[in-house]
């Protein structure tokens, strides 16, 4: 059967896909095999470029949205954890510091001229602190630490000075060995986690205005990034310490807070950011 070249011409697509049927391609190649201009119509149509489609690939942008929101669900979840267990382990792990009594413990003084420390009750540890001629110690204990029911420590002669005291954070220090030109000493607990709780209070405050007044800018998600640090500091602070801002040990009770702070801050973002993919 003789087709002309227009016909020829408008089945080619289908022969090139492969979709005409055996009889219509086989007229098409009839025609081909004597019409130099159909068959170099017939080579551009088997050298164009056709787009690979792929269905699957919406899924794979479903399955990846998926795996990423489940990452920040559990990025969310993990931080709270983390942020209890720590906040718990720093509260049942705080020392309290033990009162003084004659009973509490006992100091003598060795021929070397050493001072022997017996402490007499049940307690987890003994703090040696000296500063200048003088030397303090504290005996303190804890929810969770061992409780050693007899412990016996050597102070040496040239570290104690001129005095030793014994300090609960209570009231004046107790004089244990030796004499003080000041007549007494008070031992006051540390204030320095308060200036850090007002400074992360104050910070909160001007980089939340900061955000808010930012919030129809990109520069407004960057400044809620760095807003909620200060604000996990201070949820952190109350955590670890409870309302108290007063410490005899600044460093252990500030390691706390900051890992929970930073445990609250992971949990902070990865709520934030799928609050904001979902809108």
């Amino acid at each position: 059967m003789k087709l002309s070249c227009g016909i020829v011409r408008d089945l080619l697509p289908l022969v090139v896909d492969g979709l005409a049927g055996e009889e219509s391609r086989a007229a098409v190649a009839e025609h081909l095999a004597g019409c130099k201009e159909c068959s170099r119509v017939r080579q551009q149509l088997e050298q164009d470029t056709v787009p690979n489609i792929t269905p699957d690939a919406p899924l794979q942008m479903v399955k990846r949205e998926i795996v990423t929101r489940r990452r920040r669900m559990v990025g969310a979840v993990l931080g709270v954890v983390l942020a209890v267990v720590f906040c718990v382990f720093a509260r049942l792990s705080a020392p309290v510091w033990l009162p003084y009594s004659e009973t509490l413990l006992t100091v003598d003084m060795l021929d070397s001229g050493d001072l022997l420390v017996t402490v007499n009750q049940p307690h987890a540890g003994i703090t040696v602190d000296s500063a200048g001629e003088e030397t303090t110690l504290s005996v303190w204990k804890n929810a969770i630490s061992p409780q050693n029911s007899r412990e016996t420590i050597v102070i040496p002669s040239d570290q104690v000075g001129s005095a030793l005291y014994y300090a609960d954070f209570a009231g004046d220090d107790t004089l244990l060995w030796g004499s003080s030109a000041a007549g007494g000493r008070q031992t006051l607990p540390r204030l320095v986690l308060n200036y850090y709780l007002v400074l992360a209070a104050g910070m909160a405050v001007v980089l939340g205005i900061a955000a808010a007044v930012l919030r129809k800018n990109k520069a407004g998600k960057l400044m809620v990034y760095i807003w909620l640090a200060p604000v996990c500091y201070i949820i952190a602070h109350f955590g670890v310490m409870g309302l108290s801002t007063v410490t005899a040990d600044a460093v252990r009770p500030l390691g706390w807070i900051l890992v929970a702070a930073a445990s609250l801050y992971l949990a902070a973002v990865s709520f934030i950011r799928l609050v904001w993919h979902k809108q």
